[in-house]
């Protein structure tokens, strides 16, 4: 990915994604080594009853950081005029998990799981 990031006294107050090239396709797999468990970010039941944890597996492979050439980004797929109007400033993969599942839950509120391909797993 290529970014044009703007700097304002010295700090990055803004970072856009100018080009994007797919080396290699992205494959969803989970990869575990040792016992531990592993937590993760992604609220699995939470949000209303709702499967956040399933929407976020099925758009992005529960990357936070994933991004289709299409233009969409994060754990839900936002484009970012979409991230924009519930909220999100910048880019979501520079956003936290917990963040971008807010700002789904807000987008959810708007118009319903049909804002996604994969809306239908927030009933699994």
């Amino acid at each position: 990915m290529t970014y044009d990031d703007t700097y304002t006294n010295g700090k990055r107050t803004d970072r856009e994604v100018v080009a994007t090239v797919v080396v290699r396709r992205a494959r969803a797999q989970v990869e575990q080594v040792g016992t531990r468990e592993v937590k993760t970010a992604i609220p699995s039941g939470g949000g209303g009853g709702l499967n956040w944890a399933a929407l976020a597996r099925c758009e992005s492979g529960g990357n936070p950081r994933a991004v289709n050439p299409a233009g969409y980004y994060g754990l839900y797929q936002f484009s970012l005029s979409t991230w924009a109007g519930v909220g999100g400033s910048g880019n979501p993969v520079n956003a936290s998990a917990s963040e971008q599942t807010a700002r789904a839950q807000a987008l959810y509120k708007r118009g319903g799981a049909g804002q996604w391909g994969c809306g239908s797993h927030l009933f699994d």
